[in-house]
């Protein structure tokens, strides 16, 4: 895990390991996938029940993609959970998510968490959450100094 520099991060608290469906629950509910293409199922099924196009997404300006340790962008990563243990998800904004934007992201990870095994894509016994703890918004502020002198 990279500590991601967006503004904002809609942290999802798990009690599973959040490197099992991290892409996919990001896809799930918001639509959206990283470069790698993992989750471009599940972007499908948000699309359909939703009822959104690439035009009407109302997560399409705000989510970031940042560099994981491959360098391959991702708009989520795995995120320490109060514990200390990586059971988090962190899906990345440029900008504060909406009321409506975070209601609907809760709605849609509680949906997802009830999937069954078999719905979750391509791979059939793909981990799924066992229990959500919690939902957090935070937001990171960066100081920059800015030091001049003659050389």
């Amino acid at each position: 895990m990279i500590t991601p520099e967006a503004q904002f991060l809609f942290v999802i608290d798990t009690a599973d390991y959040a490197g099992n469906f991290e892409r996919e629950l990001c896809a799930y509910i918001t639509g959206t996938i990283g470069d790698c293409g993992v989750g471009e199922d599940m972007a499908q099924i948000y699309d359909k029940e939703v009822g959104v196009d690439s035009f009407t997404n109302p997560f399409e300006d705000i989510i970031l993609s940042e560099p994981d340790e491959q360098g391959v962008c991702r708009p989520v990563t795995i995120y320490p959970a109060p514990n200390g243990d990586m059971n988090s998800v962190a899906i990345l904004f440029e900008y504060r998510p909406s009321g409506e934007q975070i209601a609907l992201m809760k709605e849609r990870t509680y949906r997802f968490a009830a999937l069954p095994e078999h719905d979750y894509g391509q791979r059939p016994l793909s981990p799924r959450i066992s229990r959500i703890l919690g939902f957090r918004l935070i937001e990171q502020t960066i100081k920059r100094d800015l030091r001049e002198e003659l050389v």
